[in-house]
């Protein structure tokens, strides 16, 4: 990050580091998939549920998990935590056609 304003270093460093676990971390093993951040799954079931409470729940899931957790697995929680609000942000932002970027179609219901 650059042009950081003088007092949010912490905050930028946090920042960055949830930025690092979702785009090479974790996130990326797990979720990612080759795809984008705005285009994972999360998104995908968001949009086909016209909801963003999967997100919400998988957020709060990951702080109170985490707060039970030694330093390190709890700061690996709260990032992923962090994730998946900035997730809750990208859809609600889509939803007012503010995106930088376009999300692709939400996934087809499947019969069965």
């Amino acid at each position: 990050m650059t042009n950081l304003v003088e007092g949010y270093e912490e905050l930028a460093a946090v920042l960055a580091a949830a930025y690092q676990q979702a785009a090479q971390g974790k996130g990326a093993e797990r979720h990612a998939n080759g795809l984008a951040f705005h285009e994972q799954r999360m998104q995908g079931i968001s949009q086909l549920l016209d909801s963003a409470d999967g997100m919400a729940f998988q957020a709060v899931k990951k702080m109170t998990e985490g707060l039970g957790l030694a330093h390190a697995p709890r700061e690996r929680e709260l990032l992923g935590a962090i994730n998946y609000l900035a997730g809750m942000v990208i859809f609600f932002r889509a939803q007012h056609g503010l995106l930088e970027c376009q999300l692709p179609p939400a996934p087809m219901e499947v019969d069965q």
